[in-house]
């Protein structure tokens, strides 16, 4: 409105052509030329699941009450798409629905206006109404055809009063009679289900316990019914089901009645709505509890035949079946789903054998991967192509024959189909593959796992060279596949730092080269040099395609030159004036030994390194000819004393005479007397 305030009466004239509203601003008029005037309204589209699923085979449609919509839609048996739709007055709230038996008439409880609805399916147009005549809370809920010219609906009034069994004539369209109040009082979700003589209908009732009630409706007066306690309680919503001929009443929570309700028969794992398959020994349970698991009931003994599932269908309702038990229609939230279940339909593919195994990579699996398909009844199903898919990357393999990650085969005449011989690539992981068969949208899953080679350090870890030497220890690695299984003929690269403290391997003349696994599975890289920059580092051995690597630390010593003097001129113990290079810091320690067993005395030497706090023991080993060698270094740690050198005759910053030989070290020179 173009005047904003208070608003008071409004007046039209004769003609419809205008409107006066009396506003706090004045009186003001519009003009209604343009009919409806504003912005226009929308209907509500509602949500599902539907309320209730109803088959018109004959009309080749599916009636579903849209509760918050106010309609029913209509539905394509052939492609489930919506087609057109009935619609009620606003807040009508359709709910429980019924075909009449001539398939003439489709009447609808709208649990919001207090009445039944009657629809002309030829037509799809409403025509009658009938007020249900109740002295409580008018809340129609199911409605069911019976006996000519008569039907019968249930209220769910729930806390808020009491419900009936009440009885409409379908000729004249008005109210019969009803059930009577004690002790027939129906509170919550009272689904109906009628006999096949039309003598007997049954209502089950949500408030606890839960119970099923049946009712004589031979005639328009009603005798107090006889009711079986389920024994459960709080199942709001619960439905069921009485089978066509008759016998037996199934449960919504997985119960099984004789139909005159004395005695239990027998029960099975289940929560949700029920279908019965015409012309089968089944019924389909259609799971609340996991939602897309639908599962075959055996209607005498109550196991579970086969099982199939959807994928996210989200919230179930009451669902429908075709007249010859062909095709179930599941009302989802996302619409209703179509599924075939002929006896030669797939319900299920199931794993037989092959899961979960493990195979070295680049290997076949020794077990077949093999996959059986069944029915609704359980029974194999042969002649049925399953398609085998591994995934396309990473952890995955390849069958033999269409050397891909995909392959095919058929069913035996025990439903099952094995894969062709299944090699695994040369990646490590676990993963699945798919059998699957077209229609069907869950298929079975393959738990497999490639075994990647472990590669370990053999040789050549923790140990240190002067910069510029090489180190003393070739560095190696082990690959396995588990202990004593090694491999051989496997490229190992060996990758030092690219900056900072590292070396050179003299194959290559740079930080990385590559060494072939021998029959031991063992990988030897060429010698590995110090550069010239002090500090620790790692050389990294690792395989292709494989996550684990093998980690070798290093650490280069700076380097400064030290003399080695013999003191009383005689080279019978080493040769005078000989160079060698042995650190760059203080000395805390020295002393000579025979450390190599070979009789002939040899020096070692505790030093500071330059890196942190660290300290090394350098060994100097003597030739025969009285030489020493360019020393080894070890990594002593972050100690003023050297271990090494206390078992073997420590003398710290002073003389100590070992065997009439005395040494010393002072002003960066190690003096031998």
């Amino acid at each position: 409105m173009p005047v904003q305030g208070v608003v008071g009466p409004i007046a039209a004239r004769s003609d419809g052509s205008k409107v006066f509203v009396s506003t706090d601003h004045g009186l003001l008029a519009i003009a209604l030329s343009t009919f409806p005037p504003g912005t226009p309204g929308t209907l509500p589209s509602g949500s599902l699941p539907y309320a209730d699923l109803v088959i018109d085979e004959a009309h080749n449609v599916l009636y579903g009450s849209n509760t918050s919509a106010n309609k029913v839609d209509v539905i394509s048996l052939s492609t489930q798409q919506i087609i057109g739709e009935i619609r009620f007055n606003n807040n009508t709230r359709p709910m429980g629905m019924d075909l009449k038996p001539d398939g003439s008439e489709l009447a609808v409880a709208l649990n919001g206006a207090s009445s039944i609805a009657f629809v002309n399916t030829n037509t799809r147009a409403i025509t009658a109404t009938v007020i249900v005549d109740t002295d409580s809370y008018n809340v129609p809920f199911d409605v069911k055809y019976g006996r000519a010219g008569r039907l019968y609906s249930t209220s769910n009034p729930g806390s808020s009063g009491t419900g009936y069994l009440h009885i409409l004539d379908t000729v004249n369209y008005n109210n019969v009679g009803r059930s009577v109040l004690i002790p027939d009082v129906l509170y919550f979700t009272p689904y109906l289900a009628i006999s096949p003589d039309n003598n007997f209908i049954y209502a089950i009732d949500s408030v606890g316990p839960n119970r099923v009630c049946r009712y004589d409706i031979s005639s328009d007066t009603i005798p107090a019914s006889t009711c079986g306690v389920l024994y459960t309680y709080s199942n709001i919503g619960l439905s069921f089901i009485l089978l066509k001929d008759g016998s037996k009443i199934f449960t919504g929570n997985g119960q099984v009645w004789l139909s005159n309700l004395t005695a239990q028969l027998g029960s099975f794992n289940f929560l949700g709505y029920l279908v019965e398959i015409p012309s089968r020994n089944v019924i389909a349970g259609i799971s609340k509890t996991s939602p897309g698991t639908i599962v075959f009931i055996d209607k005498t003994n109550f196991y579970t035949d086969s099982t199939y599932t959807m994928l996210s269908p989200g919230t179930v309702g009451p669902s429908a079946i075709n007249a010859d038990g062909s095709k179930l229609f599941i009302n989802t939230q996302s619409g209703v789903k179509a599924i075939d279940i002929g006896v030669t339909s797939p319900i299920s593919i199931t794993i037989s054998s092959g899961s979960p195994q493990s195979a070295h990579v680049s290997a076949a699996f020794n077990n077949p991967l093999k996959a059986v398909v069944k029915n609704l009844l359980g029974n194999p199903l042969s002649g049925i192509e399953v398609t085998f898919t591994a995934p396309v990357s990473g952890a995955s393999g390849t069958f033999v024959g269409s050397n891909s990650n995909t392959a095919t085969a058929l069913t035996d005449v025990n439903g099952i189909a094995t894969a062709p011989t299944f090699n695994a690539n040369n990646v490590g992981g676990t993963y699945s593959v798919t059998a699957s068969v077209t229609n069907l949208p869950s298929p079975a899953n393959f738990q497999l796992t490639n075994i990647p080679p472990s590669i370990l350090v053999n040789s050549g870890s923790s140990q240190s060279s002067q910069v510029l030497n090489a180190f003393s220890d070739p560095l190696s690695v082990l690959v396995q596949y588990a202990p004593g299984e090694p491999i051989a003929g496997v490229a190992v690269t060996f990758t030092a730092p690219s900056s900072g403290a590292s070396g050179v391997f003299t194959s290559t003349n740079s930080t990385i080269a590559t060494a072939i696994t021998d029959l031991n599975g063992v990988a030897t890289s060429s010698v590995f040099t110090a550069n010239n920059t002090a500090g620790s580092y790692t050389v990294r051995a690792s395989i292709p395609n494989v996550s684990s690597m093998a980690d070798l630390p290093l650490t280069n010593i700076a380097s400064i030159t030290c003399a080695i003097i013999n003191g009383s001129g005689s080279n019978t113990l080493f040769r005078p004036y000989k160079q060698y290079n042995c650190g760059n810091k203080n000395a805390y320690g020295v002393g000579v030994g025979d450390f190599n067993g070979d009789g002939k005395r040899d020096v070692a030497l505790s030093l500071a390194t330059g890196v942190g706090s660290q300290n090394d023991v350098l060994v100097f080993l003597q030739d025969g000819n009285g030489n020493l060698s360019q020393p080894r270094a070890y990594v002593a740690g972050n100690l003023w004393l050297s271990g090494i050198l206390i078992m073997m005759d420590l003398m710290i910053l002073s003389l100590q005479i070992f065997m009439t030989t005395k040494l010393v070290f002072c002003c960066k020179k190690l003096v031998v007397f």
